[in-house]
């Protein structure tokens, strides 16, 4: 590979490292407030999903972070989660069916 092109699989492996050592619960009034800052704009592509996903008390839900300023949400549950920046740059997006199973291992080691 290429100086420029990072070792996936290396990066996969650090991701899943930290994200494995600050995996922690997140109540629904810290998901609200969460919610409140990464969809400033009622008009976020995401923010109806984001919504739908919060929208039950009772679903458990875990955050944490992936390292180079990824933060994530997670519901083990419905198998849903979010990424986002957690540094104030803007970014957000569903996390994908590979970063689903890795989080779901994670949690089930828990």
């Amino acid at each position: 590979m290429s100086e420029t092109c990072p070792d996936i699989e290396a990066l996969i492996a650090a991701r899943r490292q930290a994200a494995s050592e600050s995996l922690k619960p997140i109540s629904h009034d810290e998901l609200i407030a969460l919610g409140e800052k990464l969809f400033p704009e009622i008009d976020h592509p995401w923010l109806e999903i984001y919504d739908a996903a919060v929208k039950d008390p009772h679903t458990i839900f875990f955050t944490g972070q992936a390292g180079d300023d990824i933060a994530f949400i997670y519901a083990p549950e419905k198998n849903r989660g979010l990424w986002y920046r957690s540094q104030g740059t803007r970014g957000v997006g569903p996390i994908q069916e590979r970063g689903l199973k890795i989080l779901a291992e994670i949690v089930a080691a828990k």
